[in-house]
């Protein structure tokens, strides 16, 4: 007869729990990813495209919406994270007076997601792409903002037959690329912790981290839609944001290096007050170059201050 086994079991080991702690946190990591990922195509299939899809380097889907009629083009270049959305304050008012365009960059917005690197010269030879392939025609009034200047200079620099005017919103610039009091030591720190930043931001956004408290914070005021918003929150464009600022280094010192007169080209820069007083760093591109404060230091200019801009371009426009 078999004796019955009274034996209490054996406890639960400290490295069996552990195992079964990180495998259920690889899981629920997992599924996180998969619901995210699921979101993200939903979104790209049903939120309808402002503008249209052109095809660029091939077989690329590239986002521009292009309103309004005139003899002129505004070309509307974003910042860094930023998509065609940025312009809905400015665009609307400008496309009463000529023909306006702004697009996603690839990898932002409804843009396919590039292979190529992310830098300013690339950007400007994309966005030449672009235009090609739109019925976006010259001349061009270009309007870049933050580091949509570099991309603007550059494609100004290489086009300069086809643009009438330069705008610079805030632009980056290269002066910013070394300040005087910023020691090697310092540029480095900065640079690692932004970057080390942008990597958790894309890997939130894996989690639907970031697309969880974009809907919690969401304001009627904002200036995108519920539905945009939770789009932008995707991986693609915080991938897209790390690998331009991975090559901002480059792209700052490609425009330096390559510096060249616009000669008489009608070249505005809008700077933020507290970049106003370095004024004299901006204008040495153009003979016709003019510099204005937009009386604070709120970077958001085209969000919050859209009047300003579109004085700048309405004047760049009756010039010509």
């Amino acid at each position: 007869m078999l004796k019955k086994n009274n034996a209490p079991p054996k406890p639960l080991s400290v490295k069996r729990l552990f195992i079964w702690i990180l495998l259920f946190l690889v899981v629920t990591i997992l599924a996180l990813i998969i619901i995210e990922r699921k979101k993200e195509i939903d979104e790209l299939r049903t939120l309808p495209v402002p503008g249209r899809l052109v095809t660029i380097n091939g077989n690329q889907k590239v986002h521009i919406n292009c309103t309004g009629e005139g003899k002129q083009t505004v070309i509307l270049e974003s910042g860094m994270g930023g998509t065609s959305l940025d312009w809905v304050r400015v665009q609307p008012e400008l496309a009463k007076k000529t023909k306006v365009c702004s697009y996603d960059r690839p990898g932002y917005g409804w843009s396919d997601e590039a292979k190529s690197e992310r830098n300013a010269s690339v950007s400007a030879d994309d966005l030449y792409a672009i235009l090609q392939a739109s019925d976006a025609r010259p001349p061009y009034v270009i309007v870049g903002g933050s580091y949509g200047g570099l991309i603007s200079r550059l494609f100004t620099q290489r086009h300069i037959k086809q643009v009438d005017a330069l705008i610079q919103i805030d632009p980056s610039h290269e002066s910013d690329l070394k300040l005087p009091n910023d020691s090697p030591e310092q540029l480095s720190k900065t640079d690692f912790s932004t970057s080390t930043y942008l990597a958790l931001d894309v890997i939130s956004s894996y989690l639907g981290i970031i697309r969880a408290n974009s809907m919690n914070s969401y304001s009627k005021d904002d200036f995108r839609t519920k539905e945009q918003l939770a789009m932008l929150s995707s991986p693609k464009n915080f991938r897209t944001m790390l690998r331009e600022y991975n090559s901002l280094t480059k792209s700052t010192t490609l425009v330096r290096d390559n510096a060249s007169s616009f000669n008489s080209l009608k070249v505005d820069y809008l700077l933020t007050s507290n970049r106003y007083i370095r004024k004299a760093d901006f204008c040495h591109i153009s003979i016709k170059c003019t510099v204005k404060s937009s009386g604070n230091e709120d970077h958001l200019i085209p969000q919050n201050n859209p009047s300003l801009i579109y004085s700048v371009v309405t004047e760049a426009l009756q010039s010509n």
